[in-house]
């Protein structure tokens, strides 16, 4: 077995989105929506090998233009599960996009020089949003951090579940 790609622990979690999105698709939500994550890209600024390619699922909840939660899974950038649990607030718009910030906690890393072995670490990242009416991409950034990272760029893409009436 590679070391890299234990996919145990992932069923229950894809599991669990499917149900919730399942049960949220049959109900008539009018408070907000709610958006299926899907795999994602990324590039980074390190010379090192890197996954580049970020395949997960994840559930949002979008509460409203500014505000919404989020939780999934994808194979990070050094071929190992991490979940995550996170905020994205983007308040302001320029040409289009939303602009903010998406913070919380993310968990599968490991750099035992740092004290990191896979537990929930939190984060902050610059993050640009577009969204069209059942579509959305959102870029995130993870600015250079000495030793522990050189930097990347992470790009998402999220479907619309329910509430296709909601305009942003």
């Amino acid at each position: 077995m590679d070391k890299y790609r234990d996919r145990s622990s992932k069923a229950p979690l894809c599991r669990a989105v499917l149900l919730v999105a399942l049960a949220t698709s049959a109900l008539n939500v009018h408070a907000g929506s709610f958006w299926l994550h899907t795999g994602g890209l990324s590039t980074h600024a390190s010379t090192n090998v890197r996954n580049e390619t970020n395949s997960g699922s994840g559930l949002e909840y979008r509460v409203d233009s500014e505000w919404a939660v989020s939780f999934g899974h994808y194979e990070n950038s050094f071929f190992r599960e991490s979940r995550y649990l996170l905020t994205n607030w983007t308040p302001l718009e320029y040409g289009g996009a939303q602009l903010g910030l998406t913070g919380g906690l993310v968990s599968g890393y490991y750099k035992k020089k740092y004290g990191l072995h896979g537990q929930a670490v939190p984060i902050v990242l610059p993050t640009v949003d577009y969204r069209w009416e059942r579509v959305s991409l959102s870029l995130m950034g993870l600015p250079p951090m000495g030793q522990l990272s050189k930097g990347s760029l992470m790009l998402q893409v999220k479907l619309l579940l329910s509430n296709p009436s909601l305009k942003y």
